[in-house]
């Protein structure tokens, strides 16, 4: 849990950096990010990129400039999926 604040404080303080630089500029750039990290590994590469590709979607459905970051695990006993807000 600690991780996934410290993660999220990491990637919104390089969000500010990024605007900061885009503003000084005068550069009207916006940025979204999304950022997963991976508990367990999905089992393929292309399962990996869906779940990417996913929180991307929620990141550009959520405005401009927005910044979410997600933490995967996938429950093995059951073979749920699910992903657990972080931030």
């Amino acid at each position: 849990m600690y991780a996934a604040i410290f993660n999220g404080f990491v990637i919104s303080k390089f969000h500010g950096k990024l605007l900061d630089e885009m503003n000084k500029n005068n550069w009207a750039v916006t940025f979204g990010i999304g950022v997963i990290t991976f508990a367990t590994i999905p089992e393929t590469v292309d399962e990996a990129i869906k779940i990417a590709d996913s929180l991307m979607y929620e990141v550009k459905q959520s405005g401009k400039n927005a910044v979410k970051y997600k933490e995967f695990e996938k429950m093995q006993a059951s073979e749920n999926t699910q992903l657990i807000a972080a931030y």
